[in-house]
């Protein structure tokens, strides 16, 4: 068949196809109109070493102090995979945790280390509230500042080491109603296009 025949066939079957891209268009709409906004909070965390090591002792410049920041990083990278600590920092933030499992409770928090053996992690967690957003964030950075400050002070980490925290950064979101209504409209067209072609095909057969 060509491409005509298809189109003739569909026409033929128009008033399916157009209640299916109806129901699909409003539908996707309706659905992202309801969904409620959620807040994305992150800060960063860079680790600073200022130590200083001759260069003929380890073969390289600065080596040992850039692989001792990272180091030091990755620690703080599971620190938030911890129930423990996340628990920390809900209660320190006055925030209640929305999980009751462990497991889940160390999945809240994401840290992403761009490049493997960076001294910089980005921290992240989204709720539905700015506030509470902004109180689990705040409380992420206050927390871990003083568990190194804390590692420092008993000794178990030297003091040539310094966590830098950034200002929280806070950005809401929501699903666009008109975009989820024209993909709704798009697929209903295709799905109602294939439909007709199915009840053609099975008619005929």
């Amino acid at each position: 068949m060509e491409l005509r025949d298809y189109i003739k066939i569909i026409l033929k079957y128009k008033a399916a196809v157009l209640l299916i891209t109806l129901i699909l268009a409003i539908g996707g709409y309706w659905w992202a109109a309801r969904q409620p906004a959620t807040v994305d909070g992150s800060v960063t965390f860079t680790v600073v070493n200022s130590e200083r090591f001759p260069a003929d002792q380890y073969g390289y410049d600065y080596y040992f102090t850039i692989q001792s920041s990272a180091l030091l990083a990755d620690t703080i990278d599971g620190w938030f995979g911890s129930p423990s600590f996340t628990s920390k920092i809900y209660d320190n933030a006055k925030v209640a945790l929305p999980s009751d499992t462990t497991r889940a409770a160390g999945r809240i928090f994401r840290s992403v280390k761009e490049i493997e053996k960076s001294p910089v992690i980005v921290v992240s967690a989204k709720t539905q509230k700015r506030s509470e957003t902004e109180n689990l964030i705040k409380s992420a950075g206050e927390l871990t500042k003083n568990e190194v400050d804390q590692l420092i002070k008993n000794n178990k980490l030297p003091n040539t080491f310094s966590l830098l925290v950034s200002e929280p950064l806070i950005l809401e979101a929501k699903p666009k109603p008109h975009t989820y209504g024209v993909a709704g409209l798009v697929v209903g067209l295709i799905l109602g296009s294939v439909l007709a072609l199915g009840l053609h095909y099975f008619k005929e057969g």
